[in-house]
């Protein structure tokens, strides 16, 4: 099993989302399981099957970027219907995980400190993963995918 677990202030996970993720389990997200020390929750990921992208060591090609972008933007529009809203998903090369074998996609929910705008969050993880190892047409079609995001994309 690929477990670790994360120390935070009690106050950075809203009681709503800590009940919403033990209850539903929503698919989207890597399984976690809370503990209650005083003034701060210690949350233990389970992430077996799963590799962060930071964590890929294979070249990106144009259709690994799209399909973590579509991934990603599929877990923005259906992640308030489990009261985890697209404020609070902090989206980053170490956040967004992946089974390549079932090319399944999930996130690691750690909220930010504060709540973030989606779209930036979203044009900040493109950037992520321009960091990483990509084919020079999957490197172009990137920036040619933030510049649609900008002008197209409407996200809460």
């Amino acid at each position: 099993m690929n477990q670790f677990a994360v120390e935070v202030q009690r106050s950075r996970i809203k009681k709503y989302e800590k009940k919403a993720i033990l209850l539903e389990n929503p698919d989207f997200l890597i399984p976690m399981n809370f503990i209650e020390l005083g003034e701060k929750e210690r949350i233990l990921y389970d992430y077996s099957g799963f590799t962060p992208i930071c964590g890929l060591t294979h070249c990106l090609t144009v259709r690994d970027v799209f399909d973590f972008v579509e991934d990603v933007i599929k877990i923005l529009r259906i992640s308030a219907e489990f009261l985890i809203f697209p404020e609070r998903l902090h989206l980053t090369k170490e956040t967004v995980y992946v089974d390549s074998m079932r090319k399944k996609t999930k996130l690691l929910f750690l909220p930010p400190e504060q709540d973030v705008k989606p779209l930036e969050e979203l044009l900040q993880f493109i950037n992520d993963l321009q960091t990483l190892y990509l084919t020079k047409e999957a490197m172009e079609y990137a920036e040619l995918l933030k510049e649609y995001i900008c002008a197209n994309l409407a996200l809460p």
